[in-house]
């Protein structure tokens, strides 16, 4: 069983399909921002990242890729991110 997010989705198989689909990157990123969020939603749970939250910016070699990601998400996107490469 993977981490199962706030609405009960199962946040690994949210996550695979995104990169699945590209609307996850499955590049390695070139930089990271890290931060408290702004209310702006998480493009892996799409769940809002509060002024509680850390948010995580990657920055990519293509710079027309934006993404950001709560803690936990950061840490199943790069999971998923890497295994799919096998």
């Amino acid at each position: 069983m993977g981490i199962i997010e706030h609405d009960g989705r199962d946040l690994t198989v949210t996550i695979r399909k995104k990169l699945a689909s590209g609307r996850l990157p499955r590049e390695f990123p070139t930089q990271m921002w890290v931060g408290y969020g702004n209310g702006r939603p998480c493009d892996a749970c799409e769940q809002p990242v509060t002024l509680a939250d850390v948010e995580y910016e990657p920055e990519f070699s293509d710079p027309s890729v934006h993404i950001r990601l709560h803690e936990k998400c950061l840490g199943v996107w790069h999971e998923e991110r890497e295994g799919s490469r096998v």
